[in-house]
């Protein structure tokens, strides 16, 4: 593969991070902190509920990916590195 494809691949997954992160500021939108203690309010509790196990799996795949976008970001620079490295020991 060549450098230019990895550096793609590595582009496709910042942004799908940022595509997650957009996503969670928007249905962060109709989070509710109140607590609600009513029993007229019991529909609020499960909307509640609803949106923060949405955004609790929003987080966990958000998290998993920046690492994996650092370590391969990480990777690609080490490649870099060492391609130049490696092009500076040949004698031309």
């Amino acid at each position: 593969m060549t450098l230019l494809t990895l550096a793609c691949i590595w582009g496709g997954l910042a942004l799908a991070v940022l595509a997650l992160a957009m996503a969670r500021k928007w249905i962060s939108r109709r989070e509710d902190d109140t607590v609600h203690l009513a029993d007229s309010e019991v529909p609020l509790v499960q909307q509640q509920a609803t949106v923060a196990t949405v955004l609790s799996r929003l987080d966990r795949w958000g998290k998993s990916l920046t690492v994996i976008v650092l370590l391969y970001g990480l990777a690609l620079i080490a490649r870099v590195v060492y391609m130049g490295w490696v092009d500076s020991l040949q004698v031309k």
